[in-house]
């Protein structure tokens, strides 16, 4: 059975979960996880 809908608040913070298929690793090296970072710091400043 598929999870219902995510309910979208404007304008109310989201928490953010970042998990890997069976607990597996998301991120095989640093430089992933950096670039991951780093993307995440952009989208930030942009909204």
């Amino acid at each position: 059975m598929p999870r219902g809908r995510r309910l979208i608040v404007l304008n109310c913070p989201h928490h953010v979960v970042q998990r890997g298929h069976d607990k597996k690793a998301v991120f095989v090296c640093d430089e992933d996880y950096a670039h991951y970072l780093n993307t995440l710091e952009e989208a930030k400043k942009e909204f």
